[in-house]
C-alpha cells in the first residue's frame, strides 16, 4: 500500500496535497477515507485503489491466464517489442507465464508498480530498481 509520509495533507484535499503527489497512488480499505478527486477502482471485494489522474494505469482483467487482474501503474514496456501494445504483449506473455506473474515482471522496462489481484489477494510487484516505491502503513 502507498501510503504518502504526510497522510494528513490527503484529509485537507489542499492544493498542496494535489502537486506533492502527483502521479502517485494509494491502495486503501473500503472502510478508509480518502478525499482527494483521485480516479478510484475497486481492485479487491475489501481494496480501493485510488490513483492520481496523471499516473497512467492500464488494468488487464479478461483472458488471463494467471487470475484474476493486474494493473499497472506508472510507464512500463517490453523492450523486445517497444512498438506493439503494451496491454497485448503482456497478455501474450500471460498466457505463457503458468501463473508466474514474476517472470512476465521481470521483463519490462520502465518505472511500474504491477498490482495483482485475485479474491481477497493482493500481490505488488515493482520495476527492478523500486523506482516506483511501495510504502506500507
Amino acid at each position: 500500500m502507498h501510503i504518502a509520509n504526510n497522510y494528513d495533507l490527503f484529509h485537507g484535499n489542499s492544493p498542496e496535497a494535489v502537486s506533492a503527489f502527483s502521479r502517485q497512488w494509494v491502495l486503501l480499505r473500503d472502510s478508509d477515507q480518502f478525499n482527494l478527486d483521485w480516479i478510484t477502482r475497486q481492485v479487491t471485494p475489501g481494496a480501493v485503489l485510488y490513483t492520481h489522474p496523471d499516473l497512467d494505469v492500464v488494468s488487464v482483467e479478461d483472458n488471463l491466464r494467471v487470475g484474476g487482474k493486474l494493473v499497472v501503474m506508472g510507464v512500463a514496456l517490453f523492450a523486445e517489442q517497444p512498438d506493439s501494445s503494451f496491454v497485448d504483449v503482456l497478455r501474450h506473455k500471460l498466457k505463457g507465464a503458468d501463473g508466474n506473474i514474476a517472470s512476465v515482471v521481470i521483463d519490462m522496462c520502465g518505472t511500474y508498480v504491477v498490482i495483482h489481484c485475485f479474491g481477497n489477494e493482493i500481490e505488488i510487484y515493482t520495476d527492478p530498481a523500486a523506482l516506483r516505491g511501495v510504502y506500507y502503513k
